[in-house]
């Protein structure tokens, strides 16, 4: 559940 919000924000994205 927390990983899905993370992976949702701006910032995890780029770092992904």
């Amino acid at each position: 559940m927390a990983t899905q919000i993370i992976d949702d924000t701006p910032r995890t994205k780029g770092k992904r």
